[in-house]
């Protein structure tokens, strides 16, 4: 595949224009910026900082703020213009060992594709992708060998792929490139002697690279690296971040993973529009930690479907002792072993203990809504029951607060009820993110990947005065987000996400490409 092309075309009138509004209403960039566009190097790209503030520390919201669109439209590709370079990473963070397990993986879904795209995706990536025999079980070798290569095949791919085999079919605007992430890892850990670096720096967008989101220090971490390596691997992702569009954006991954960072501007948020939230509490010295108080659950950030949850009352989950604070220490301890030294250019990386009010009506009655947003319009929303989506179901209409009696979503009711309750949680999480997109680009002075892709996991509690109310539980953001797409057997929602998903992919290339994404 060809990686060539130039950096300094030109720009059509009406991307001007497009470009000029969407970094104005960003704010990150001055009037003489915006009225310039540079031939020359590209900009660097400021980062933030992983260490979050205070719970209750006071953030403004600048409600002025024009938040349409939050990513901007499609827009064909000058004349003479090439297609954007990508490079696709080897996604780790949910490649699974053999084809049972995959099956058995909420990331995973079947759907049919080319078989030509089919095997060129799993030459590369053999561990995020096997092509079915369309009858539930796994093709052998010998049927693959035989196949035509024009045929169309059933494969199990994990949901990202998904969005790759799309990028791969618009041979007109992109120009992909698959690479493994061992050979991404040393291109960034020994640029001088290898192949790879010259792709990676002269893309126009690295997509799938990795999600900090998740225990990426831990004993079964699967990026198979050490403080030592991780820390001069992100240093060096930063610095590739400064010249080359990424995707999720490092820095602000790894801020995100820390879950504190935006509780703590959630909590602003909801303040800010007048909801209230469960007080959440970082804890101190956890290693230090006595006893689990009754009432209480205790959480930790840069980890994902409940792997470090404690709280008293319930001895044991999934074989994992989850009510005791000898467990709990013992998973400080190694966390705290896990992620000692890692640096990687931002400061020390440390993972931070919280903790908040159980809530019987999250881990047992009515579960959570995971909302997906791409470019701040909604795509589809699942209802999930359990810690760790033991039970998930496609949200056709959201349960009206006040008639909330057993499910989250398709209780009875009638279609002005089902009208009402869709606009009042549409607008919470709504609200939620683009306080969150508003905080994060204040601080940061930069635009905030919130703004392409974002999945909110919303729950409920009960308020004193016996009213349910809504608040945000969680923020996922990476490659490592389950987009429950397993659940839509017709593939209607999955043709919107991934065409949108694709279109921002672009618009984030060429912005980069035009020296606009600063």
């Amino acid at each position: 595949m060809n990686m060539t092309g130039q950096h300094g075309d030109s720009l059509p009138d009406h991307w001007v224009t497009q470009a000029k509004t969407f970094l104005e209403q960003l704010q990150t960039v001055s009037d003489e910026n915006t009225q310039s566009l540079p031939n020359g190097p590209r900009s660097p790209i400021p980062h933030p900082s992983p260490h979050a503030p205070s719970i209750d520390s006071p953030i403004a919201i600048n409600t002025s703020l024009a938040m349409e669109p939050l990513f901007p439209k499609l827009q064909p590709l000058d004349p003479d213009e090439s297609p954007m370079r990508i490079i696709w990473i080897e996604p780790k963070a949910h490649a699974e060992p053999d084809f049972a397990q995959a099956l058995n993986s909420l990331s995973y879904h079947c759907f049919v594709i080319p078989a030509k795209l089919a095997l060129e995706v799993q030459g590369m990536f053999p561990n995020n992708i096997w092509i079915t025999n369309g009858r539930g079980g796994q093709m052998s070798q010998n049927q693959i060998q035989k196949m035509a290569l024009d045929a169309n095949v059933e494969v199990l791919a994990e949901e990202w792929i998904t969005v790759l085999f799309e990028l791969l079919k618009r041979t007109s605007l992109f120009d992909v490139k698959l690479m493994t992430f061992d050979d991404f890892f040393d291109a960034l850990t020994t640029p001088a002697s290898s192949p790879h670096w010259p792709a990676l720096h002269g893309a126009d967008l690295i997509l799938a690279w990795g999600d900090l989101s998740i225990d990426f220090m831990g004993p079964n971490n699967p990026y198979g690296w050490n403080a030592a390596s991780f820390n001069v691997f992100f240093s060096a992702l930063l610095r590739l971040a400064q010249v080359t569009a990424i995707w999720p954006d490092p820095a602000e991954n790894i801020t995100y993973g820390n879950k504190i960072s935006y509780l703590s501007d959630a909590a602003a948020v909801a303040r800010h529009h007048g909801y209230e939230t469960p007080a959440i509490f970082v804890v101190d010295n956890p290693e230090e930690l006595n006893t689990l108080a009754p009432g209480r659950i205790y959480k930790r950030g840069y980890s994902d479907c409940s792997a470090h949850v404690f709280f008293s009352g319930r001895p044991d989950l999934d074989k994992k002792s989850m009510g005791t604070v000898e467990a709990m220490r013992a998973a400080v301890k190694v966390g705290q072993e896990s992620y000692a030294g890692v640096d990687g250019g931002l400061g020390a990386i440390v993972p931070q203990w919280f903790t908040m009010p159980y809530l019987d009506s999250v881990n047992n009655k009515f579960g959570e809504l995971r909302v997906i947003f791409v470019s701040g319009k909604v795509t589809h929303t699942t209802a999930t029951t359990g810690l760790g989506f033991i039970g998930c179901s496609e949200v056709r209409n959201v349960t009206p607060l006040h008639k909330l009696m057993n499910e989250l979503s398709d209780e009875p009711m009638n279609v002005w009820e089902a009208e009402e309750a869709r606009r009042r949680f549409e607008q919470f999480a709504t609200d939620m993110l683009i306080g969150l997109i508003e905080i994060r680009e204040k601080r940061d002075k930069r635009p905030s990947d919130l703004r392409l892709f974002a999945r909110l996991d919303i729950a409920v509690y009960r308020h004193p005065d016996q009213t349910w109310r809504y608040f945000l539980s969680e923020v996922e953001a990476g490659v490592s987000t389950v987009l429950f797409l397993r659940e839509d057997t017709q593939c209607l929602i999955e043709r919107v996400l991934v065409s949108s998903l694709c279109d921002n992919f672009f618009t984030k290339a060429r912005m980069r490409r035009k020296n606009l994404l600063v």
